[in-house]
């Protein structure tokens, strides 16, 4: 049963039914040796946008933002299919199943976007076609501008029933 303060009914919410969606921002250094390779990079823009843990060892998500990058920025949108023949060259072989997986994380979190089957990063609206960093952070904004405005109201909140 959940504590009262005093203050108001006993009132139960289901954190986990709150959640709409997650994104993780962290703040890291960018030393010389991430920046050495391709993989390295791709890596630590991963762990910087949350997309894998530290130390974390599968390379999946990695794959599908290099095939993204490979191919966004040739000014083409692959498919499913395209990403594995991509990976299945470049790394360690895995499903289409997996691939629609992780692709379907990245849409949910904004950071791509798909049509008629075809994967691209989200295009910011005034940005030329390969701006892919200007896609990238509007989706991180709208997700950060939203939290925050519903966290203002929740302090609002808070702080008045403080001051009732």
């Amino acid at each position: 049963m959940p504590k009262d303060f005093g203050h108001g009914q006993n009132t139960f919410v289901a954190e986990q039914d709150l959640i709409e969606n997650e994104m993780t921002v962290r703040k890291l250094r960018l030393p010389p040796e991430a920046r050495l390779t391709r993989k390295s990079l791709l890596r630590w823009c991963a762990l910087s946008m949350g997309l894998i843990t530290p130390g974390e060892s599968r390379d999946t998500i990695i794959s599908i933002l290099d095939g993204l990058f490979y191919y966004n920025l040739k000014g083409k949108k692959p498919t499913t299919r395209d990403l594995k023949i991509y990976i299945d060259e470049n790394y360690e072989a895995t499903t289409e199943k997996t691939i629609r997986y992780q692709l379907g994380k990245l849409r949910k979190q904004g950071l791509v976007e798909s049509s008629q089957n075809q994967y691209y990063f989200v295009k910011a609206p005034d940005a030329p076609e390969a701006d892919l960093k200007a896609g990238i952070f509007l989706a991180m904004d709208r997700h950060y501008g939203q939290t925050k405005g519903r966290l203002q109201e929740a302090l609002t909140s808070l702080i008045a029933q403080y001051l009732r």
